[in-house]
């Protein structure tokens, strides 16, 4: 008998959200599709072959291997297994094992690392080891399936397993936890407690151990933070010789996110030397670990010159060095190191004098980038085969491996996750529109240009197919991860919301000021966005004028027939190219010709003018010409521009 058997491994959205640093939140995703490959791998070992699978459908059974065996090419398993079994409760049961083997070999690597103390005095193995193996979740559901090629059996047994499989998930386990105490809880997420000693965070001879030390031997970013088994986990693991990102106790941190549109205009070695110099001298005295490397993609090309040479590669400096809020993270609160601060602090201010001022504000902000596909659920549910079912899941397994290149190559940001429909990413300002559109583009041309067997289209019983709806939040860079991570995902619900999907939604958060959201369907917000961002550039409107928009928008709503005509006196009495020239007849058409169309309203207009002068900021900042902006060629004889 055959058995259609259908497998969830979580915790997902609490346990990767649970994250202080960029590192928490790629480790924890990470995690996941690794335990959830080898799952994968291990039903095809038992089945005897990886047509079993139906969700995920690799090309090859290699891309199931653990990381650090299969390097080829980019293979992330979502938390959802599918597949066509004989002996459901034996496999569920191995491929349970598997992952706990997984997940075991993870924790051994971590915490036996040869440059962690004694655990006996430091780290609590008997707490840490236990709450780490309570980690996993585990579900399994499976219906029989006489007839695997019969479309009316298979969509059967399809809905039973995913109904059997939510009351399982329903009713969850419970029992007590045996590793329990009133001690300290773990900083991340405040549910469980602490793994390290108070010898951890003490030397020798007594006193206190410093940042960078902490740092060192157990992934802590201050003296009062204290980290679970879970936690040590995220900090620490896949630190052994193994992995794409092996061996790099940093990773994309937001401050060198946001400074990536500065760090692109430096262009000359020495200044980057001499600011380094000091930093390291015994003056400062900062070492070579707290300047900190950022890991790019193997096919990346550094541009700029803020990078060193580590093993015959260029490497860039970590952004944090760009920030003097972040220079005072290396030095305690003792008076020769308030002077080596200091010191640091009028080095960044000398290195900094030698760049133009322009788009300052925009340096200390960044995007949080959350991707989703639409009507997926409708689109798999509207196959009425297994093979179509492996073909979708090898479309979404394409896209989901072709992320990380567009993302860190093309447009010099960084992926947390990709899997699937699902994409969380850090990106920079100056690429933000671009990078965006074109990831909506590649996920639907992954389903264009690919068909079923019998060469029909992927779609919903609509015939509408799938689309990527993305969600951005813009976050200053010391902002908590958390609330950014909260802000991308209320973007994500925005443009979710948005009738037909298939959208953008920004929401750009200034510290000290209100929200600004922005949302619409791709191929209308995006392309105004980049046409205000050029306006600004061309310096063809002033920033007043979409302050006065939003202003008068809120006092007229109750009078929107005079909105209009008003939206026409603020604008003709506004000056461009600083106050020189008044704003053409043309420009003051074309954005009053938005108005009204779609439940467009002067308030959206005004909101999307303030997001693309953040937007225009960075592309200055980075030292993007004008001529090289998107939509240069269709803009430049529509209004003025910069001489």
């Amino acid at each position: 008998m055959t058995y259609l058997i259908s497998i969830a491994i979580g915790p997902v959205q609490d346990f990767i959200a649970s994250a202080r640093r960029s590192r928490d939140l790629w480790f924890g995703s990470w995690l996941l599709s690794e335990l959830s490959k080898a799952v994968a791998h291990e039903i095809v070992i038992q089945t005897g072959t990886k047509d079993s699978l139906i969700f995920p459908a690799p090309d090859s059974v290699y891309e199931l291997l653990a990381e650090e065996f299969y390097r080829e090419r980019d293979f992330s398993v979502a938390n959802k297994i599918v597949a066509l079994v004989d002996h459901p409760e034996e496999i569920a049961q191995r491929a349970n094992d598997a992952l706990q083997a997984r997940l075991g070999q993870l924790v051994s690597d971590t915490l036996t690392l040869k440059d962690l103390p004694d655990g006996r005095d430091f780290l609590r193995n008997r707490v840490a080891i236990p709450q780490i193996k309570d980690l996993p979740e585990f579900y399994w559901a499976a219906y029989p399936l006489d007839d695997a090629a019969d479309a009316a059996q298979y969509r059967k047994a399809r809905a039973m397993t995913e109904a059997l499989l939510a009351s399982r998930k329903a009713a969850r386990d419970f029992w007590c936890v045996t590793w329990g105490s009133e001690g300290p809880k773990s900083s991340l997420d405040g549910q469980r407690e602490s793994a390290l000693t108070k010898v951890a965070y003490k030397q020798a001879n007594g006193e206190n151990r410093s940042p960078l030390e902490l740092r060192r031997k157990y992934g802590l970013h201050s003296r009062h933070e204290q980290l679970c088994g879970v936690g040590l986990l995220k900090r620490l693991g896949q630190r052994s010789n193994r992995g794409q990102r092996k061996n790099e106790d940093s990773f994309f941190s937001t401050s060198h996110v946001a400074a990536l549109p500065f760090i692109q205009q430096i262009q000359h070695e020495n200044i980057v030397t001499e600011y380094i110099n000091t930093l390291t001298s015994a003056a400062v005295g900062l070492t070579d670990a707290e300047l900190g490397k950022v890991p790019s993609h193997s096919d990346a090309k550094l541009s700029h010159a803020f990078v060193r040479q580590i093993s015959g590669n260029k490497v860039s400096y970590d952004g944090h060095l760009l920030f003097e809020e972040r220079l005072k993270d290396f030095f305690d609160n003792k008076d020769a190191d308030e002077q080596k601060l200091e010191l640091a602090k009028k080095a960044l201010r000398k290195f900094l004098k030698g760049f133009s001022s322009s788009g300052k504000d925009s340096r200390a902000y960044y995007a949080v980038l959350l991707a989703d596909g639409d009507r997926m659920g409708a689109t798999i549910g509207n196959q009425p085969s297994i093979a179509a079912h492996q073909e979708l899941s090898r479309c979404l397994s394409r896209f989901a491996g072709e992320v990380r290149r567009l993302v860190e190559v093309d447009y010099q940001g960084w992926v947390v996750y990709a899997g699937g429909d699902d994409v969380l990413a850090f990106v920079p300002l100056h690429q933000l529109i671009e990078c965006a559109r074109a990831l909506a583009d590649k996920f639907a041309n992954s389903f264009v240009t690919s068909t079923k067997t019998d060469g029909s289209k992927f779609t919903d019983k609509d015939g509408n197919p799938p689309t990527l709806s993305i969600g951005v939040g813009i976050s200053h860079h010391l902002d908590p991860l958390s609330d950014a991570l909260d802000l991308a995902r209320r973007a994500e619900k925005t443009a979710k919301g948005v009738s037909g999907k298939n959208a953008l939604a920004v929401i750009v958060s200034k510290r000290g000021g209100s929200e600004t959201p922005v949302k619409g369907r791709w191929g209308e917000v995006d392309e105004r966005l980049q046409r205000f961002t050029w306006l600004h550039r061309a310096d063809a409107i002033p920033d007043g004028a979409a302050y006065d928009l939003r202003t008068m928008a809120r006092e007229l709503k109750h009078i929107p027939k005079a909105i209009p005509l008003e939206a026409k006196r603020i604008l003709r009495r506004k000056r461009a190219r600083q106050g020189t020239e008044d704003l053409p007849d043309k420009l003051i058409s074309e954005l009053l010709g938005y108005l009204g169309k779609n439940d467009y309203t002067a308030e959206d207009l005004a909101k999307e003018l303030i997001v693309a002068r953040l937007l225009a900021q960075a592309t200055d900042q980075a030292g993007i010409k004008l001529e090289n902006l998107p939509g240069t060629k269709e803009f430049q004889q529509e209004a003025p521009t910069k001489q």
